[in-house]
């Protein structure tokens, strides 16, 4: 790994740009090579782990989830595993209920947003807050918002840094570390 593939660091994870190969997913039915994504390498703490599973289950569950970021794999890691000078996936995506007992490292291979957050994009580029694209943004995060209510999950962390951009400026709802189901009897129209 190098510091140019680096995309950011929170409390519970480091994120690098990735590419990697599958034979076959849910989402790739056919082999894949050098696609193009973003690894979310979670700390070797119990607290980081907890928060990776969590992620990794809320954002399994909204898998067709307009303006989610998307889920492609969730990896138990060695860190033979990792190679460089980018990160190259050397294990095949199971579901985060099969990783069993505490993997070395949890790494989530996640859609790759390559504008980066929506704050640091309006930070550095402000002309990007059009009236336009404000209110486009705005029906993107609601529509996830709303399939987030229907599948009875509360997301518990929405602010501009958690809200990233496609290469095509649209939104993503990102970091569903902290992310819970609705307690009690869900909501209807």
């Amino acid at each position: 790994m190098s510091p140019t593939n680096k995309l950011g660091e929170g409390q519970y994870a480091t994120v690098w740009r990735a590419s990697f190969s599958i034979a076959h997913s849910k989402h790739f039915p056919q082999e894949t090579s050098g696609f193009p994504a973003a690894l979310k390498l979670l700390h070797a703490d119990a607290g980081s782990l907890a928060s990776g599973r969590n992620e990794a289950d809320m954002l399994s569950r909204l898998s067709s989830a307009p303006h989610v970021l998307s889920l492609y794999g969730a990896f138990g890691l060695e860190p033979a595993a990792l190679s460089g000078p980018g990160i190259r996936i050397e294990a095949r995506p199971s579901p985060v209920a099969a990783i069993a007992g505490p993997p070395a490292r949890l790494g989530l291979l996640l859609e790759l947003c390559p504008g980066g957050s929506l704050d640091a994009a309006l930070r550095r580029t402000p002309a990007l807050g059009t009236r336009a694209n404000v209110h486009r943004w705005a029906r993107q995060l609601a529509s996830a918002l709303v399939a987030l209510r229907t599948a009875g999950i509360v997301h518990h962390d929405i602010k501009p840094h958690n809200v990233l951009l496609t290469g095509g400026m649209d939104v993503r709802l990102a970091d569903f570390g902290n992310a819970a189901p609705l307690s009690g009897p869900a909501l209807t129209d």
